[in-house]
């Protein structure tokens, strides 16, 4: 995969979060990271990631919503 996409990784546990982002950084120029729903709409609208890769249970709003 080229390295000129951005994801938008949204996870509430942050242990898991922080792993996954070390392994993500080896196909992903641009990392966003949100705890929750509400961070990762906010940072969906302002930055327009490539890939969405979201929790479904998360705080304030889950991934599906």
């Amino acid at each position: 995969m080229s390295k000129n996409y951005s994801i938008l990784y949204a996870e509430d546990n942050k242990d898991v979060r922080e792993n996954y982002v070390l392994y993500l950084e080896n196909y992903f120029d641009y990392i966003y990271e949100a705890n929750d729903g509400l961070e990762a709409f906010d940072i969906y609208r302002d930055k327009k990631p490539n890939v969405l890769l979201l929790d479904i249970n998360m705080p304030n709003m889950n991934g599906l919503e």
